[in-house]
C-alpha cells in the first residue's frame, strides 16, 4: 500500500510539491486532448511561469543579499551557483540575479 506523501509547508516544500504533480504531465498524449484543454494548459502554463519569476525574484534577490552562495554554499557567487542549479549558459545566471534585484527594487511593481 502506497503512503499518501503530506507536502512539506515551507516554501520549499510548496515548490517541490507542486513540481511534483507537474511533473506527471510531461508523458501526456496532447493529441488525444481537446482544443479547449491545450488551450487552458498553455494559458496556465504562462500564468505559473509569471508566478514562479515572482517567487524566484524574492528568494533570489534576498540569497544574493545575504551572500549564502559564497559564504554557504561556497559558489564564487549566487549567478555560479544558478548557473550550476539549472545547467544554464555562461552569464544567464547573472541575468537571473540582475533581474530578481530589478524586480525586487526598481521595477516592483511590473
Amino acid at each position: 500500500m502506497a503512503v499518501a506523501r503530506v507536502p512539506e509547508f515551507t516554501p520549499a516544500g510548496v515548490v517541490a510539491d507542486a513540481r511534483a504533480r507537474i511533473i506527471d504531465l510531461v508523458d501526456t498524449l496532447w493529441a488525444s486532448r481537446t482544443d479547449g484543454e491545450l488551450i487552458g494548459v498553455v494559458e496556465e502554463v504562462q500564468a505559473l511561469r509569471s508566478a514562479l519569476v515572482a517567487v524566484e525574484a524574492g528568494a533570489v534577490a534576498e540569497a544574493e543579499a545575504r551572500g549564502i552562495a559564497k559564504t554557504v554554499l561556497h559558489y564564487g557567487s549566487t549567478a555560479d551557483w544558478l548557473t550550476h542549479l539549472g545547467g544554464l549558459r555562461r552569464g544567464e545566471g547573472h541575468r537571473v540575479v540582475a533581474r530578481a534585484q530589478a524586480l525586487t527594487s526598481t521595477m516592483a511593481q511590473t
